[in-house]
């Protein structure tokens, strides 16, 4: 009777120790999951800056007006839209 209380009473300390345990390592993943949803939330990790692409423009990249100079003597001065 001794050794059934005694045995008893480990398995019970054991249960409460291992539920504990559970406890403690559901805490652990939540704080963990709850850092990583607020730092994607709120823009936390990397401060750096993107560059942005510079806009096209109608005749595309070049920054010059050559290409609208020769369109321009192709068609004439007087070739408008409406």
């Amino acid at each position: 009777m001794i050794v059934m209380n005694l045995f008893g009473y480990i398995v019970e300390n054991e249960y409460i120790y291992i539920r504990i345990n559970d406890i403690i390592m559901d805490g652990l993943i939540l704080i963990i999951l709850g850092i990583y949803i607020f730092s994607k939330m709120f823009g936390g990790g990397d401060k750096k800056k993107k560059r942005r692409k510079r806009k096209s423009t109608f005749w595309g990249d070049t920054s010059t007006y050559s290409d609208y100079d020769a369109w321009n003597r192709s068609h004439g001065s007087d070739n408008k839209l409406f």
